[in-house]
């Protein structure tokens, strides 16, 4: 018989945690109407957007240190 819907993804790729966290009307609203306008879903716009500024705070960070040698 034929293996059937989506092919299992690596453990690596699977999402497994979650982050919640309480927001406004008016807060979700927004970010609701900023992933409409990337035509994203509302997890996945905040997802990447978490995401990218976490690498880019991370590598700020990174730098700082090795010019201060640590």
């Amino acid at each position: 018989m034929a293996d059937r819907g989506r092919p299992k993804k690596n453990p690596e790729e699977r999402k497994s945690g979650l982050v919640q966290m309480r927001v406004t009307e008016a807060e979700e609203a927004l970010i609701q109407r900023a992933a409409d306008l990337d035509r994203r879903t509302l997890s996945d716009w905040v997802r990447s957007t978490a995401l990218d500024q976490a690498a880019k705070r991370v590598a700020r960070e990174a730098h700082r240190a090795a010019k201060r040698g640590g």
